[in-house]
């Protein structure tokens, strides 16, 4: 009998495990569950928005079960920040919780929530473009929360569009 309680405790411990699988993808964080927490980062495909044709679309979805703050930030080809002034934010986005607005700690984003943000620069050239990067940060130890995608269009006459850009294969990151 001994034995045989000796074979469920390690068992237990075995299945149980996933509880300690995910201390390697917790961090310290100040607001963080026991004061830990998660975030994780990935950067976009460039981004062209130019005169008067040109716009970009970044979708972001919180694929996970626990809220997420969303941060967008932008650079020129050569490194140096970028800010968007032409920004139209849409679904779960607005100018009260936007996730370009890095003051006041990004847009939260619930569960099974989107975020879609249209930039239409006209000041930017279109030829140089920009890059962007997408990091989110949840108060919880999660491994994946967001699905994000994509899109640059060149609209006019003749049309262009590079396409839906699934980040990460379409899974969550």
């Amino acid at each position: 009998m001994h034995k045989l309680c000796k074979l469920g405790a390690i068992l237990g411990l075995l299945f149980n495990s996933s509880a300690y699988a995910n201390s390697e993808l917790c961090y310290p964080l100040v607001h963080g569950e026991n004061g830990l927490g998660s975030t994780n980062a990935m950067y976009l495909p460039n981004l062209y928005t130019g005169g008067a044709n040109w716009y970009s679309t970044i979708h972001v979805t919180n694929a996970g079960y626990q809220p997420v703050n969303v941060k967008l930030e932008f650079f020129n080809f050569d490194g140096s920040a970028y800010f968007p002034y032409d920004t139209r934010p849409n679904g779960q986005f607005s100018s009260e919780n936007s996730p370009i607005n890095l003051n006041s700690g990004g847009a939260i984003l619930r569960p099974n929530q989107t975020g879609l943000i249209v930039i239409h620069d006209n000041a930017l050239d279109h030829a140089k473009g920009m890059i962007g990067k997408v990091s989110w940060q949840a108060d919880s130890c999660l491994d994946k929360a967001i699905v994000v995608n994509v899109r640059t269009v060149y609209s006019s006459g003749h049309g262009y569009d590079q396409g839906l850009v699934f980040l990460n294969g379409g899974n969550p990151f």
